[in-house]
C-alpha cells in the first residue's frame, strides 16, 4: 500500500476512534456513520489514483468545485445526525434540482474562459521571485501598522477573543469598516511570507524574522475573533505551494482540509467557552448535535458540513414566498461594508429571514443562497456561470504568465470560492479586491526580476 492510501486510511481511522463513544450510544446510525468514513476514505484514494493516473490537477476548477459541491451537499443529504434539536431535517430533494444546473453553469463558465494571447506566453522557468531583505521591510512596515492600529482599537475595547463579552465585541469589530480594514493589513502580510516560502528552492529555508512576522500576524488575526481570518491565509500558502513549488495530490489536500476542520472546530470551542463558560457551551452543543460530551467541541464540524446546504434548502421554501427577492441589495452590500455603521450582510439576513434563533453572527446559505435571494433561478445560474469564468480566466493567465502575481490571485481566489460553498461568495469580493491590491504593490516593490526571456521562436 502506497504511503498516501496508508495515510488517508489512518485519518480514517482515527476519526473512526474519535467518534466511538458517539457509535456505541447509537450503534444504527453509527454503522452507518463509520461506512460513511470509510467510504469517503476509499474514494479519496481511488479519485487521487485517478487524477494523477490522468494527468489531471485536482485543483483544476473543473474539478475541485463540482467535486467538493456534490460531496458537501451528498453529506447533508443524509439523515444521520439532528442540529438545533433535532428541528431542521436533512437537505431537501428539491435544493438538488437547482444546485446540478448550477454545476452545468459553473462548467460551462470554465470552458469558456477567455485564454491570454499566446504573444504574452512566458516559460516556466521565468517565474519571478522575492527579493528577501525589500520584501522583509515592506511587510515588517506594513505589520507594524497594523497592530499599532489594532493596538488602538483594543486598548480602549480590549482583545475580542480574550473579552468576557467576547460575542458582542466580536460582532462589533467585524461590523465596523474600520477595524476588519485594519485587520485585513495582516492577510497580505502572512499570505505573502507564504508566497516567499512557496517560491525558495530546495535547499533554502525560511529565515527566522519572516516566520516570526508570519507568527505574529495569524495571532493578530485569531485575536480578532474570525477564524476566517487565519483560515483563508493559511489556505492561500497552501494552494501557492501547490502551484508554485510542487503538486499536491488530491489525497494530501483532503488531509489538509480536515486539518483546518479540526483547527476551526477547536477555535470555534475556545471561543465559545470563553464567552458562555464550558458547561453551558458543552451542554448545548451536545444537545444540538447529540454527540457526547467528550466529543462536543467537534459540534461545529458536524454543523458546519450541513448547515449551511440545508439553510440553502429552507431558503428556497421561504423565498419569494414570505420574503421577496432583494434584487442585488446582498450584491453591492460588500462594496459598502467598509462605511461606518453597522452594515447588513446576506448571513445576517438569512438569518432573520429563517427565524433562527442561535449564537453567531449568521446564518451562511453556500454560494448558492446569496445569488437566490437575490435574483432568484436565474442569480443562480448566472452567478454560478461567472464564477467559474472567473476562476478558469486566473488559472489561464496564470499558466500564461507564471508570475507572482497571478499565483497569489489564482490561489487567493480558489480559496475563497471552495470556502463560499459552506458561506458566501459576495463577502469575498472586497476581500479578493483589498488583499490583492496590497500584494500588487508589496510585489511592486520587492519583487525580484526574472531574467529576460528569450525571444519565442515563430
Amino acid at each position: 500500500m502506497s504511503r498516501r492510501a496508508t495515510a488517508v486510511l489512518g485519518l480514517a481511522a482515527v476519526a473512526g476512534g474519535a467518534l466511538a463513544p458517539h457509535l456505541l450510544a447509537r450503534p444504527v446510525a453509527g454503522a452507518a456513520l463509520s461506512a460513511i468514513v470509510l467510504f469517503g476514505a476509499v474514494s479519496i484514494i481511488a479519485l487521487s489514483r485517478f487524477l494523477k493516473r490522468r494527468g489531471i490537477d485536482p485543483l483544476d476548477p473543473a474539478v475541485a468545485f463540482p467535486l467538493a459541491t456534490v460531496a458537501w451537499f451528498a453529506v447533508a443529504s443524509l439523515p444521520l445526525l439532528s442540529d438545533r434539536e433535532g428541528h431542521r431535517p436533512p437537505l431537501s430533494p428539491r435544493a438538488w434540482l437547482l444546485v446540478v444546473p448550477a454545476l452545468a453553469a459553473f462548467g460551462l463558465g470554465v470552458r469558456v474562459a477567455p485564454r491570454p494571447p499566446s504573444s504574452r506566453r512566458l516559460p516556466a522557468h521565468a517565474a519571478a521571485r522575492f527579493e528577501p531583505r525589500r520584501l522583509l521591510a515592506v511587510l515588517a512596515t506594513l505589520f507594524a501598522l497594523a497592530a499599532a492600529a489594532l493596538g488602538a482599537v483594543w486598548t480602549r475595547s480590549g482583545v475580542p477573543f480574550l473579552s468576557g463579552s467576547l460575542e458582542e465585541m466580536r460582532l462589533t469589530a467585524i461590523s465596523s469598516g474600520w477595524t476588519r480594514a485594519v485587520a485585513l493589513l495582516l492577510v497580505p502580510v502572512a499570505t505573502l511570507v507564504l508566497a516567499h516560502a512557496a517560491t525558495l528552492g530546495r535547499g533554502e529555508k525560511l529565515r527566522a524574522p519572516f516566520i516570526l512576522l508570519l507568527a505574529a500576524s495569524l495571532v493578530l488575526l485569531a485575536a480578532t475573533g474570525g477564524r476566517g481570518f487565519v483560515i483563508i491565509p493559511i489556505g492561500t500558502g497552501i494552494v501557492l505551494f501547490h502551484v508554485l513549488r510542487r503538486p499536491l495530490s488530491l489525497g494530501r489536500f483532503a488531509a489538509l482540509g480536515l486539518l483546518l476542520a479540526l483547527f476551526s472546530s477547536a477555535y470555534l470551542a475556545v471561543r465559545g467557552m470563553s464567552h458562555y463558560g464550558t458547561n453551558t457551551y458543552v451542554e448545548y452543543l451536545s444537545t444540538i448535535t447529540h454527540l457526547p460530551d467528550p466529543l462536543a467541541p467537534l459540534a461545529p464540524v458536524v454543523l458546519g458540513l450541513r448547515a449551511s446546504p440545508v439553510a440553502f434548502g429552507e431558503l428556497l421554501d421561504v423565498v419569494p414566498r414570505e420574503v421577496p427577492f432583494q434584487l442585488g441589495r446582498f450584491l453591492v452590500a460588500p462594496l459598502v461594508s467598509f462605511l461606518p455603521g453597522h452594515q447588513a450582510w446576506a448571513p445576517e439576513f438569512i438569518q432573520g429571514a429563517l427565524r433562527h434563533e442561535f449564537p453567531g453572527f449568521g446564518e451562511p446559505a453556500t454560494i448558492f443562497g446569496s445569488f437566490y435571494l437575490d435574483f432568484g433561478v436565474p442569480g443562480v445560474l448566472a452567478g454560478s456561470f461567472l464564477t467559474g469564468l472567473a476562476w478558469s480566466a486566473l488559472r489561464r493567465r496564470f499558466e500564461a504568465m507564471r508570475d507572482l502575481l497571478h499565483a497569489i490571485l489564482l490561489a487567493q481566489a480558489a480559496v475563497l470560492v471552495l470556502l463560499s460553498i459552506y458561506g458566501d461568495v459576495y463577502g469575498g469580493l472586497v476581500f479578493f479586491l483589498f488583499v490583492s491590491g496590497i500584494c500588487f504593490v508589496v510585489i511592486a516593490l520587492a519583487g525580484a526580476r526574472p531574467a529576460s526571456a528569450p525571444p519565442e521562436v515563430s
